[in-house]
């Protein structure tokens, strides 16, 4: 028997097989003149047939597996087999002021703003309908009505309607628009004729469904659609025969609309139209587009892992992470972590793109999504982050004999190292910054450079209330460098510790300093000369917490009132919920030439 090539499987080398095998000594066409017409034709179909064959069985075996299928379909329909459902089209949220005032004569008390109040909002040459998500009621207010802080949600609602057949159990429900963001899909059930409605709710899973449970269940469909499932009245109850199923939902334009803040109202409410002082209070943020499908096939085997389920602290992290792309950075520790520790608790930060932290509103919708996904003991508390800046001060030297650049040319390029470095290093939790790092990444921003010299200073915001007594308390999660003792009276340069911005205190420019021993103190700056004032306040050198008591400012800083330390170790890491963050605008950069 002759061998047979499984290595190659292109037309010319099948062909050639072929020939081999027929010229075999034991074969009866060992002698046949292969470059013929006609037994050349028919090697060229054998050839053609079975290289078609084993493209065929290739495509095949590829679509088998989530790993190596190409097609969306097919990498949609082994997601559905882990029970993962494909994020669709997220709609931007947006928050709004605005007052209605009725005419004086009405009798107007209460105003009801239904479901679906349409807004339309204005972005560059684009115009996107942004409407409400639910009823809200309002009393009047001095003639008034004022809405504030009406969150409103992107895309506009629209009715898909079946009639459920128990002679047609394989009828499948699928949502006529791609575009549906499926968080604001709900379903009403219809039977005897408008005699009974009843509303059925999304169920993630069996857990908890019951017999009679009224919920429907959601399933990616082919081409970017969705299709709704229903109950057998074992798991789920089923709809009766002949029912009317209206499935309402909102249609997302995606990402597009983020950052529109300018916003007008369709029409008017309740007959109302003198609506006024319509205010942004947050910008439109976190619409984004369905689910790609390379993210499919990262997330699905792993959402499969954890089974949709939040136990440990990876879980929360990566659930509410692929489920809101609007995410940029998120942290979560347990509550035995905390200081003090509370037991029975898991702590999330997260921070959203474009953000500083997230609002109240994405906080409740973060906490809305993860609740039912948590052990019954654990409660979830969304924390804001904790920034922790950082002041540079830099001074370069770079040899002009090497380069035509100029002093500001180089000092723009350390500026610019520096930012890349903290894109590219920080801005997230639990990051560390390498002092080393940091440093050879500024030498390395241009060949000329022959060394620099830069001191990183920490600091953290405060936000004392001028005039009245502040207990403040503040930790920067880290050891710090305690300073040797000072005296009542010492030299402005002497080094400490704590120190902070300048603010007036008993009608003098004043500034916070610790003492060494653990003491924090109001310190009056008389010329060049620092004199305590009084204790203030404590710090513990070992964690880097810090307590103030009854701080009386006079007045605060117009930029804000930092309280800077100085870390134990150059390398400063991030721990918790905090964010290590370098502004452009705490960078220093001066530049020396040699040469």
């Amino acid at each position: 028997m002759a061998s047979v090539n499984l290595t190659s499987l292109d037309f010319d080398t099948i062909k050639q097989e072929l020939i081999n095998y027929l010229k075999r000594e034991d074969s009866p066409f060992k002698d046949v003149d292969y470059a013929g017409s006609n037994i050349n034709s028919l090697l060229d179909v054998l050839a053609y047939n079975t290289t078609q064959n084993a493209f065929y069985l290739n495509q095949i075996g590829s679509e088998m597996f989530i790993d190596t299928a190409q097609l969306p379909d097919s990498i949609i329909s082994h997601a559905k087999e882990l029970n993962y459902v494909p994020r669709s089209n997220r709609s931007a949220r947006a928050t709004i002021s605005f007052t209605v005032t009725p005419p004086v004569e009405s009798n107007i008390t209460t105003l009801l703003l239904p479901k679906a109040t349409s807004f339309t909002a204005r972005l560059g040459t684009d115009q996107f309908t942004f409407s409400t998500e639910e009823s809200f009621t309002y009393n009047i207010d001095q003639g008034v009505f004022n809405i504030f802080n009406l969150e409103i949600q992107e895309g506009q609602f629209i009715n898909d309607t079946y009639v459920y057949s128990t002679a047609d159990l394989t009828r499948r429900f699928v949502l006529s628009d791609s575009n549906v963001d499926t968080s604001s899909i709900s379903v009403q059930v219809i039977e005897n004729n408008g005699g009974r409605i009843l509303t059925y709710k999304r169920a993630a899973d069996f857990l908890g469904v019951e017999d009679t449970s009224q919920v429907f269940f959601l399933q990616a469909a082919e081409n970017g659609q969705y299709e709704i499932l229903f109950g057998d009245n074992i798991v789920g109850r089923r709809p009766a025969n002949g029912a009317t199923i209206i499935a309402t939902y909102r249609i997302s334009s995606g990402e597009l609309p983020n950052g529109a803040r300018i916003f007008d109202i369709d029409g008017a409410i309740q007959g109302l139209t003198n609506i006024s002082d319509i205010t942004t209070i947050n910008a439109a943020t976190g619409g984004q587009t369905s689910e790609s499908v390379e993210s499919i096939r990262f997330n699905a085997p792993r959402h499969y892992q954890n089974q949709g389920r939040a136990v440990t602290v990876t879980d929360y992290e990566n659930i509410l992470r692929t489920e809101f792309n609007e995410i940029e950075a998120i942290a979560a520790f347990g509550g035995e972590d905390a200081t003090p520790p509370q037991f029975g608790k898991v702590f999330i930060s997260v921070d959203v793109k474009g953000a500083s932290g997230s609002s109240e509103a994405q906080k409740r919708k973060f906490s809305k999504f993860i609740s039912d996904k948590t052990p019954l003991s654990i409660d979830p508390v969304f924390i804001d982050p904790e920034f922790l800046f950082i002041k540079v001060d830099n001074k370069t030297k770079y040899d002009s004999r090497v380069t035509s650049l100029s002093q500001s040319d180089v000092e723009t390029l350390v500026r610019s190292q520096i930012s890349t470095f903290s894109t590219n290093n920080l801005n997230s939790f639990k990051k560390t910054l390498r002092y080393s790092r940091f440093i050879r990444d500024i030498d390395d921003a241009h060949s000329s450079i022959i060394s620099n010299d830069t001191i990183l200073t920490p600091f953290k915001f405060i936000n004392p209330i001028v005039g009245i007594e502040n207990n403040i308390s503040l930790s920067f999660g880290f050891p710090l460098d305690p300073t040797n003792n000072l005296t009542t009276e010492h030299k402005i340069e002497e080094q400490h510790t704590i120190t902070s911005s300048i603010f007036t205190f008993d009608g003098k420019p004043s500034v916070l300093e610790d003492d060494g021993e653990g003491n924090i103190n109001i310190v009056s700056v008389q010329g060049l000369t620092h004199k305590v004032a009084t204790s203030i306040g404590t710090v513990s050198y070992d964690d880097g917490t810090i307590v103030l008591n009854r701080f009386v400012p006079q007045t605060s800083p117009s930029d804000g009132f930092r309280i800077y330390a100085r870390p134990a170790s150059a390398d400063i890491a991030a721990d918790k919920n905090i964010i290590i963050s370098i502004r452009d605008i705490d960078v220093d950069v001066s530049v020396e030439v040699i040469g």
